[in-house]
């Protein structure tokens, strides 16, 4: 048997080095490179949606420390109300009836309960008279600052008049002042009790 051999001849070898080094690079690029560059892509990808999400943190971070201070002020001030759970309407009954045991007469008249959420609001309208200034704005400073959260808003003062025939003019100093307000007790779900008098879910109900 006899073997076919011979050498290769220079081009033979310069096109046999060529061949190797194609099929060198393209072993890289498709083995390698192309792997290397879809992982880096990935990981910029990637990063890039971690700074994001780092960024909202940081933003939240920023929120709860902030609101974290506002809580300590207030705590050290002593101006702390409280937001009862539902249904609390006796309690602020209560109050209303303790601080407006000042004044001459009073009237108050609540509307409809709302829910927005967990948070419940007790919207009333308020009317009353005082003796005086300082009187009026005593019971009025109660309810804003009372340990029930109440805001007190729209409110009017009214002030009559007795026209005093031996001065020929208007006198003010004996008339009490008319006080017409509204305001709202804030109340939440949270350790609350549903029960009939609970409104639907603002939110749900849309």
């Amino acid at each position: 048997m006899r073997v076919l051999s011979r050498d290769f001849t220079f081009r033979e070898k310069v096109l046999l080095v060529i061949l190797a080094l194609l099929i060198f690079g393209l072993g890289y690029y498709y083995l390698l490179d192309q792997p290397v560059r879809r992982e880096l892509a990935r990981c910029e990808t990637e990063q890039a949606r971690l700074d994001a999400e780092l960024e909202q943190v940081n933003a939240k971070l920023h929120t709860l420390e902030t609101m974290r201070e506002e809580l300590e002020n207030i705590e050290a001030s002593g101006d702390v109300s409280e937001m009862k759970s539902y249904n609390a309407s006796k309690e602020e009954i209560k109050l209303l009836n303790d601080v407006l045991s000042r004044t001459d007469q009073y009237a108050i008249t609540f509307s409809s309960v709302t829910r927005d959420g967990d948070q419940i609001r007790r919207n009333f309208t308020l009317e009353f008279s005082a003796s005086n200034y300082a009187n009026m704005a005593d019971i009025l400073s109660a309810l804003a600052e009372s340990p029930l959260r109440c805001r007190v808003s729209e409110i009017e003062c009214k002030r009559t008049s007795r026209y005093n025939f031996f001065y020929q003019s208007y006198d003010y100093t004996e008339e009490p002042y008319l006080v017409t307000a509204t305001a709202t007790f804030y109340e939440t779900m949270v350790g609350g009790t549903p029960d009939a008098g609970l409104p639907p879910d603002s939110k749900t109900s849309k």
